[in-house]
């Protein structure tokens, strides 16, 4: 049994890409004992399984990373891709300007991790910008 408000937050989460989802409700199995209501908090420890999981993958990222290049990804984890030259963004960024932010983003969708969507940036591996947040 899984709570009513859990699936729409994980599809939310994911940006819906059934990959993505699937792993989410593997490490929810995993980490959910049978019988037990599926929660927030199993959710908070199957992320933290998925994070175990890539931490390494995830730590070769950031060893690729300029200074500016991981402050433009934290801001992306905490302000989201939908407004990434306004002052509060390239505030939290820590950078000179907006069109710092837009070449950094353009660098770092060759290296793919990032994406354009819908007029708004995102992680290619959502699960690497949530991450990031507890960098």
């Amino acid at each position: 049994q899984i709570e009513p408000d859990l699936m729409p937050e994980i599809f939310k989460m994911t940006n819906g890409v059934t990959g993505d989802v699937q792993q989410v409700c593997e490490a929810l199995w995993s980490v959910t004992d049978e019988g037990e209501v599926i929660d927030q908090s199993q959710l908070s420890r199957a992320l933290e399984l998925i994070f175990s999981r890539e931490r390494k993958s995830y730590e070769i990222i950031l060893a690729g990373l300029t200074a500016n290049y991981l402050n433009i990804l934290k801001a992306l984890s905490e302000c989201g891709g939908e407004h990434v030259t306004s002052a509060r963004f390239v505030s939290k960024a820590k950078v000179a300007n907006g069109s710092t932010v837009t070449k950094a983003f353009g660098s770092m969708q060759e290296k793919k991790l990032v994406f354009k969507h819908q007029g708004g940036w995102r992680f290619t591996n959502p699960f690497f910008g949530l991450w990031l947040i507890q960098v």
